[in-house]
């Protein structure tokens, strides 16, 4: 009995430990488009570093207005980031989800 509750508690923390670290990822990737205002080759580095380990990397959904034939945000635009990664919870699999949201910092001549 004292075992399973230890189980179930060590699973619990782990599955919180992968929710800060998803939520990190994705402030930190919003962060990277804010502060370049694309997505560039920065973007796609910083996120080849951060699942460089990883097994299974997790899913990025961007939702932003481009400038129109480029991955260039205007200044102002919002960004919005969602990291979704598949883990298991008592051996039943469960989506974590992390959101990162911020604002376009670079302005493009257009």
């Amino acid at each position: 009995m004292i075992i399973s509750i230890l189980s179930a508690a060590m699973n619990g923390l782990s599955l919180f430990i992968q929710k800060q670290s998803i939520n990190n990822m994705a402030m930190e990737l919003t962060r990277c488009i804010q502060i370049n205002g694309e997505v560039n080759h920065t973007f796609n580095e910083l996120y080849e570093n951060m699942t460089k380990n990883k097994v299974e990397k997790p899913v990025v959904k961007i939702e932003t207005e481009y400038i129109p034939n480029t991955k260039k945000v205007q200044l102002g635009k919002s960004i919005k980031i969602t990291i979704t990664k598949e883990a298991k919870f008592l051996g039943v699999p469960v989506t974590i989800q992390g959101r990162g949201v911020g604002v376009s910092e670079v302005y493009h001549k257009t």
